[in-house]
């Protein structure tokens, strides 16, 4: 018998972190702005998560240039080399941000996949094939852009190499692009059989649909005899 795994949604913090509560000695006052508005917006993608809002993979992640257009930075200013903390912190941030969503989403799944065919409406099901396509759509942008960045970051690292610059954190950026490219490539295919198993859920409730017009119809046509 194979044992089903129960997915618990973590508690939701108490309250907003402080940058002053952090064991971190920040090297300037710029960087401990940056740690304030990251935690800032951490916080308000995680009450948007928790709230059951639908969100593309973009909207539930930290961005860094979004970061730095709210302190007047210019986001070349904040580079892995400068400040490796700050990325390290976003990409911590996003990798808990995104566990989170998987996990709400993973228990909003298994409770609607809960009801039986003949609870699942016709509007509900095409409400679900609709929120999953949206989803495939999403993940088919962030791909096209994954990819345009890594193209351009391969012209990068030539320049940078005839410049005689290091291009060892360029190829490791490069490497981590890959890995996002096949995640999600990976994610889309599961996406696109979901999607596939609603709209068969939605042709069997056709026919379900079918069936008992077709009954209603019968004893219409021949109701019972009264003795």
């Amino acid at each position: 018998m194979t044992n089903k795994t129960i997915f618990k949604i973590p508690d939701a913090p108490q309250e907003t972190p402080k940058t002053e509560d952090l064991d971190i000695e920040f090297t300037n006052q710029k960087e401990k702005w940056l740690y304030d508005e990251i935690i800032k917006e951490a916080a308000y993608i995680e009450n948007k998560i928790r709230s059951g809002e639908q969100l593309s993979k973009k909207e539930r992640k930290i961005v860094r240039s979004q970061i730095s257009n709210r302190l007047n930075l210019n986001d070349s200013y904040i580079t892995h080399r400068r400040f490796p903390c700050v990325h390290q912190e976003i990409e911590s941030q996003n990798a808990r941000l995104e566990e989170l969503y998987c996990t709400i989403q993973k228990v909003r799944n298994d409770k609607n996949h809960k009801k039986s065919l003949t609870q699942m409406t016709k509007a509900d099901l095409i409400s679900e094939v609709r929120r999953l396509q949206k989803q495939i759509s999403d993940f088919d942008h962030e791909l096209i852009a994954l990819q345009v960045t890594k193209i351009i970051d391969s012209g990068l690292v030539s320049i940078q190499h005839r410049a005689g610059l290091n291009t060892l954190n360029q190829r490791l950026e490069n490497e981590k692009l890959i890995r996002q490219i096949a995640d999600l490539i990976e994610v889309r295919h599961a996406l696109e059989e979901e999607l596939s198993q609603e709209i068969d859920r939605r042709r069997m409730l056709e026919i379900e649909l079918i069936k008992l017009r077709g009954k209603s119809q019968v004893s219409t046509l021949y109701p019972p005899e009264v003795d």
